[in-house]
C-alpha cells in the first residue's frame, strides 16, 4: 500500500512535470522614439525703411525787404449799397494781407503777402496815390483768369507793364503811379460780382517815392 502510494505520487509529479506549459513569453514592444521634428522659425521679417514723402512746397518768387508796408484793414461795401464790410462780406480776413510797396524804373509795384489769387473768381486788386492834388493814378485790373467785367473803375491792365500778375500763388500788381511820386499809397481788393453788391478792402502807407526799393518785375512772372 505504501509502495502503491508513493507509485501514484511519483506518476503524479511526472504528470505535472509532462504537461502543456501554458506560460507564453511576453514579447515587450519595441519602444518608439518619439522624435519631434525640430520646428524651424521662420527668419524674422526685415521691415522695408519707412518711404518718407518729401512735401511739396510751393515756393512764391522771393523779393526784398520793404520798409513800406500797408496793412489791409479797412473794409467797405459799394455799388448797390454803401458801407462799411466786414470778415464775413469778405473773401478774406481783414488785417490778413500786407501790401508792401517797391518802385521799377517806371512805375510803383505792390505786392501782395497772404492774398489767395483762387479765394475769388471777382478778384480785381487796385490802387492809387493821395497827393496834394487828390487821389491819382486810380486803376483796378483783373488777376489771371478773374472776372472784374462788372467794375465801374478803372481798368487797367497791360500784361508785363500794368496790372495784376500772379507767379507761384503770389500776387502783385504794377501800378500806374509813377515811380518816385509823393503822396499816400492805397494797397486795394475790390471784389465785383454779378449782383451788384461790391465790397472791397485797404490799406494805406504814406511814402516819398524816391526811398521806395528796387525791384525787378520780371521776378514778379512766370
Amino acid at each position: 500500500m505504501r509502495r502503491t502510494l508513493i507509485l501514484i505520487g511519483v506518476l503524479a509529479l511526472l504528470a505535472t512535470a509532462c504537461g502543456d506549459d501554458d506560460t507564453t513569453a511576453s514579447t515587450a514592444a519595441p519602444v518608439t522614439a518619439s522624435t519631434a521634428a525640430a520646428t524651424t522659425q521662420a527668419p524674422a521679417t526685415t521691415q522695408a525703411p519707412a518711404t518718407t514723402v518729401a512735401a511739396t512746397t510751393t515756393v512764391a518768387p522771393a523779393h526784398p525787404g520793404s520798409p513800406f508796408v500797408s496793412s489791409v484793414t479797412d473794409g467797405y461795401v459799394f455799388g448797390s449799397e454803401n458801407g462799411p464790410a466786414t470778415n464775413d462780406d469778405l473773401p478774406f480776413e481783414l488785417g490778413s494781407i500786407d501790401v508792401h510797396w517797391y518802385k521799377t524804373d517806371a512805375f510803383v509795384v505792390a505786392v501782395y503777402d497772404g492774398l489767395d489769387p483762387n479765394s475769388t473768381e471777382y478778384l480785381c486788386p487796385g490802387n492809387s496815390i493821395l497827393t496834394n492834388a487828390g487821389f491819382e493814378h486810380v486803376s483796378n485790373a483783373a488777376v489771371p483768369g478773374a472776372d472784374c467785367s462788372n467794375s465801374f473803375g478803372t481798368i487797367d491792365s497791360v500784361p508785363g507793364v500794368s496790372g495784376g500778375q500772379v507767379c507761384n500763388g503770389l500776387v502783385s500788381y504794377i501800378t500806374m503811379i509813377p515811380a518816385g511820386t509823393d503822396g499816400e499809397l492805397f494797397g486795394t481788393i475790390e471784389i465785383y460780382p454779378p449782383s451788384g453788391r461790391f465790397v472791397g478792402a485797404t490799406g494805406t502807407v504814406v511814402v516819398t517815392g524816391a526811398d521806395l526799393p528796387d525791384i525787378d518785375p520780371a521776378s514778379l512772372s512766370c
